[in-house]
């Protein structure tokens, strides 16, 4: 009977201790997946605002002749942040758009990665 109740006064506070060990490695985790996620997330939207953009581009050049009546500032700065910069190369008969965002991922937005999307656009 000693030796029972010996084991229980002991693990007590083993419980406690392993939630305190656990718990930061969960949240690093969870933060990590999320981080992730955002990264991935900016890099589709740069994909496809870049795709849109020359899509916009051969549009216009085909119809007026001239590609200076698409708004690139506004198109980038609504589909992919504020904080992203782009390139509009035209070297006929193709259109280059390249759009690139810097983020920071990590449980506390240390890590700065740059991602980018890239699309052509070809004019007939």
């Amino acid at each position: 009977m000693q030796f029972n109740t010996i084991l229980r006064k002991k693990s007590k506070g083993s419980v406690t201790a392993e939630f305190a060990v656990i718990m930061p490695v969960v949240v690093v985790i969870i933060g990590i997946i999320l981080s992730v996620f955002a990264a991935v997330s900016t890099t589709i939207r740069c994909q496809n605002t870049a795709n849109h953009i020359a899509q916009q581009l051969v549009a216009k050049k085909y119809a007026t002749g001239a590609t200076f009546g698409v708004d690139v500032a506004s198109l980038v700065h609504s589909g992919v942040n504020s904080s992203a910069v782009w390139d509009v190369f035209e070297a006929s008969p193709y259109v280059r758009v390249v759009i690139k965002s810097d983020i920071s991922i990590g449980p506390v937005q240390i890590i700065p990665i740059s991602v980018t999307g890239e699309a052509y656009g070809y004019i007939v």
